[in-house]
């Protein structure tokens, strides 16, 4: 009920932000072809997904490879008019009926970056399933399972392996299997990236922990795929100097990050900036997220709010 009622109130809220001057400006900025429209989902609804694609179509922007997008910024060309890249975190087995379907029929190009631990193991992503029981946890992490992205990776590891020893989870699987990926890489429109071995925050890694979550990871879908892997996600936008060269040093030639902005022609192609949608709610709140204007008029709003309920 709460997050239904979230999102009447975020469908209205974006209704009203679709007639501003904000909204239009934002449309504008992107359909110049100054920059790159840069955006990526998790587990969206066919709704969401279709529906982002469907605008994006009508108003008359290029969908770009990851191939063509690298190609723009080495040669620091301006791209073929308004144009986009669309990418997919996490593997979620949703994308099987709500992305796949929709690529296929319009013949975009996605890149879907794939975190290949749960892929292999037990089809569970770490993070959700310590949710499913996060009074077995440790005191520290019970009232704020945030903290597990702040400690070291071993600690991390030992905390869900025990979790998961203690609780098995036992389905059905949240992210796709091994022979439902390598049927997605045979698409033409598809390309697959890394997005780490265990999804985790790579700043709290040691060498070898890097070396297993960023080269292993790459290793893996090389191995399960046949094809070439050279596109990166960071887990949840983390990442330090360390980790941009351990990135080079396993010959990665591009990589995305979490900063909420668009392409601009001269970007570093390792620090590559995204707008998030959300996975849920309605059409027109996602047409906000996908030109970025969505979070920064939102905290202005709540902003505003607590500021009139302090006087």
């Amino acid at each position: 009920m709460r997050r239904y009622v979230r999102d009447v109130i975020g469908g209205a809220f974006a209704l009203y932000l679709g007639k501003t001057k904000a909204f239009h400006d934002a449309r504008a900025r992107a359909l110049s072809g100054d920059a790159i429209l840069s955006v990526y989902f998790h587990d969206p609804t066919r709704r969401i997904f279709e529906g982002c694609v469907q605008w994006l179509g009508e108003n008359g922007f290029k969908f770009l490879s990851a191939e063509e997008l690298q190609e723009i910024l080495s040669s620091q060309r301006r791209p073929p008019g308004p144009s986009v890249w669309l990418s997919i975190d996490d593997a979620w087995r949703g994308n099987l009926e709500n992305v796949v379907p929709v690529v296929r029929r319009h013949r975009i190009p996605i890149t879907l970056f794939i975190p290949v631990g749960p892929v292999e193991d037990n089809g569970v992503l770490w993070w959700s399933h310590i949710r499913r029981h996060r009074q077995h946890l440790p005191d520290e992490f019970r009232q704020d399972y945030e903290k597990f992205w702040h400690v070291p990776e071993k600690v991390r590891r030992r905390i869900v392996q025990e979790l998961m020893e203690a609780f098995p989870f036992k389905g059905p699987r949240e992210v796709l299997t091994i022979q439902e990926l390598k049927e997605i890489a045979d698409i033409p429109q598809v390309t697959l990236g890394a997005h780490s071995v265990h999804h985790c925050n790579l700043v709290e890694c040691d060498a070898d922990e890097l070396e297993e979550e960023m080269l292993g990871c790459k290793q893996k879908l090389e191995e399960w795929t046949g094809k070439g892997v050279k596109g990166f996600s960071y887990p949840r936008g983390y990442h330090d100097d360390r980790v941009l060269r351990a990135l080079a040093s396993y010959r990665y030639e591009f990589a995305a990050t979490t900063e909420w902005r668009a392409i601009s022609l001269n970007e570093n192609p390792l620090l590559l900036p995204r707008f998030c949608v959300q996975d849920g709610g309605f059409v027109c709140e996602a047409h906000c997220h996908l030109l970025g204007i969505w979070d920064p008029l939102v905290r202005s709003a709540k902003t505003r709010l607590e500021t009139w309920r302090r006087h």
